[in-house]
């Protein structure tokens, strides 16, 4: 029984520490790919297996790497230069297409993020801190953002919305 209680208390009372090591696979196994279709759908990107693994493993890595050691803002900025140069070498996009390209998830996960921000706050009567501490309602905000983005993504891709 005792066993139980700690595995309660680790979920529902702030630990950051747990939420850390659980956002690294959410990172790089959802988030990572996730970006990628979205990119590639909606710039219409022709891509091979190889390229399309060294975009989400490299800048699944470059993130948890930027996250976890580097200071804010520059883990920001590095994220950005490095998946701007990803696209632009690997991806062969021209610059203004790679650039755009770099900035458009952002824009669609800001986007989705605080529409379903208030209502998820309002329906489980939390603050935006418990929210962000709180394992057992942090881990079902991003997961319910990341089936939105899904969706999304496949109305791009299956209703042909490209640039």
């Amino acid at each position: 029984m005792e066993f139980l209680n700690n595995i309660w208390t680790a979920i529902s009372m702030p630990n950051e520490t747990l939420i850390t090591l659980l956002s690294i696979p959410l990172l790089i196994f959802i988030e990572a790919p996730l970006t990628f279709y979205l990119i590639s759908n909606f710039f219409n990107i022709k891509f091979s297996k190889k390229q399309a693994f060294i975009y989400i493993l490299s800048t699944g890595i470059m993130a948890v790497i930027a996250n976890y050691l580097i200071s804010f803002p520059f883990n920001i900025i590095l994220n950005y230069a490095f998946a701007f140069i990803i696209l632009f070498f690997v991806m062969k996009l021209s610059f203004v297409k790679a650039l755009i390209a770099t900035i458009f998830p952002s824009i669609v996960y800001t986007v989705i993020g605080n529409l379903l921000l208030n209502p998820y706050l309002t329906l489980l009567n939390i603050t935006y801190e418990q929210a962000n501490t709180i394992l057992i309602y942090r881990l079902p905000f991003p997961l319910l953002m990341y089936i939105l983005i899904f969706m999304v993504n496949l109305i791009i891709k299956y209703k042909n919305v490209t640039i």
